[in-house]
């Protein structure tokens, strides 16, 4: 997509073909090396296909790692001098620019010491550009995508070129990333140019949930049977419960004395001090054993897994011997809608086989009227999902999970919806059941919808 100069100049349509002729006059391996990245960048579709995200994946990616030569001709160079003649003779001085800037050079020195180097440099040098599609507060993009993410994440690159043409977004001011952000958001809730009735965005959403059913399908009839049957409560945005900073307390309570006391000391093995978790426990009624407290944050799964929750989720970090808020756990501190939403995704831990099971278990447990099922009944058919998945423990060539490794793997996220008071288990051990809350069934549609509806970042779902 060209700038609004070369547009109206017609250079959109210009043809290559006399621009190749008259470099080849001037120099047979000029000539043959514009030639060479004509094809690479156009594929035969013309100047009118040319964008800026394709010059820069061709000059820092696709030249300097698939074009080979022998190592003392520097033939990367050679090509990215005639792609900027090239670009001259068509009026598309902004492209030719960046084949001469500084940035494409440390991009193909940072290539010369090693490919690792120059992928780095590579991706250095996109997010600097402006044109890179940013991640926004309510979507992310997958490192995976299906066709109507990969052309809305097109859409929106050329959104941003658009607006840097146009002066109205400049890489490296003050601001541009908000800006940068506003201009990929307002690309995304346009109407879809196949799709009239949808926007970029639902696209995305539609098309991520049919993948999350679809691959199911594929792996595990029953699986697959009840993700189809959930999937349409999960394509609008699952209300948070008016009750969520009364839910949230314990974990609002961390982020809040974290940020009065500007962090928090750590143990050598990255646990809360001694002298924290007494007064946790003091002030949230924790610990049941007696005159005598506890020794450290092991003895306080509640503390724990809060802290752990912190971190999944961003909220925190580790620096040193000290725990910190982030500016996200900030915000969250100061609004319980936004902890709602960036703590439920982490409900389940980080682990994958544990949020795979925690995912099973919810669905099963939706599937029932009362939303309430036995344990004896729940594992088992948790466990036989998941082993007709694929699902396998111990190591490579292991064997499918059994009951024991479904509620092992399960604990994380019943601990927590216990503390937030969203699953409810009662009853004695032989006859135990789980139920959802009102609160915990918007929780745990949430954290369906944030797998179903997240970014893909694997071939597996």
């Amino acid at each position: 997509m060209h700038d609004d100069e070369d547009l109206d100049s017609g250079n959109g349509d210009r043809p290559a073909e006399p621009v190749i002729a008259k470099l080849w006059a001037r120099d047979e391996e000029l000539g043959r090396n514009a030639e060479a990245a004509w094809n690479a960048l156009t594929w035969g579709q013309g100047v009118a296909s040319m964008t800026q995200e394709q010059v820069q994946l061709f000059l820092w990616y696709e030249l300097p790692l698939k074009w080979l030569a022998p190592p003392e001709e520097d033939v990367v160079t050679k090509v990215a001098a005639a792609t900027a003649a090239l670009l001259d003779g068509l009026g598309l001085d902004r492209y030719a620019a960046i084949c001469r800037s500084p940035v494409t050079a440390e991009v193909h020195a940072a290539y010369r010491r090693s490919d690792d180097q120059g992928r780095q440099a590579f991706r250095r040098a996109v997010a600097r550009s402006g044109i890179d599609p940013p991640d926004l507060d309510d979507f992310a993009w997958g490192s995976m995508m299906g066709t109507d993410e990969a052309c809305a994440r097109s859409t929106v690159a050329m959104a941003l070129e658009q607006a840097i043409a146009a002066g109205e977004l400049v890489p490296g001011a003050r601001g541009w990333r908000e800006r940068q952000q506003a201009v990929a958001a307002g690309t995304l809730d346009r109407p879809h140019s196949t799709l009239p009735t949808q926007t970029w965005r639902s696209a995305i959403l539609t098309e991520r949930l049919e993948h999350w059913v679809s691959f199911a399908r594929g792996r595990s009839q029953g699986l697959g049977v009840l993700r189809a049957r959930h999937a349409n409560r999960l394509l609008p945005p699952i209300p948070v419960p008016d009750a969520a900073a009364d839910l949230l307390a314990p974990l609002r309570w961390l982020l809040g004395e974290l940020e009065t006391r500007g962090g928090l000391d750590l143990t050598q093995t990255g646990a809360l001090n001694r002298a924290f978790v007494i007064e946790a426990t003091q002030r949230w009624a924790w610990w049941e054993y007696g005159f005598r407290g506890p020794n450290r944050q092991d003895d306080v799964w509640q503390l724990g897994a809060v802290h752990d929750l912190v971190r999944h989720c961003g909220a925190a970090r580790r620096h040193r011997r000290r725990l910190q808020l982030t500016p996200s756990g900030r915000a969250m501190a100061a609004d319980p809608t936004l902890a709602w939403a960036r703590v439920v995704p982490w409900l389940a831990g980080d682990d994958d086989f544990d949020q795979m099971m925690a995912e099973t278990a919810t669905l099963v447990l939706l599937d029932q009227e009362s939303r309430e099922i036995a344990t004896n009944e729940l594992w088992p058919r948790v466990a036989a999902l998941a082993a007709e998945h694929g699902w396998r423990v111990g190591g490579h060539g292991g064997e499918p999970p059994g009951e024991r490794e479904v509620r092992w793997a399960t604990r994380p996220w019943l601990r927590l919806g216990g503390l937030f008071a969203l699953v409810v288990e009662e009853g004695d051990w032989p006859s135990r059941r789980i139920r959802l809350t009102p609160a915990g069934e918007s929780a745990m549609l949430a954290y369906l919808r944030s797998r179903a509806a997240g970014p893909r970042t694997g071939l597996f779902a």
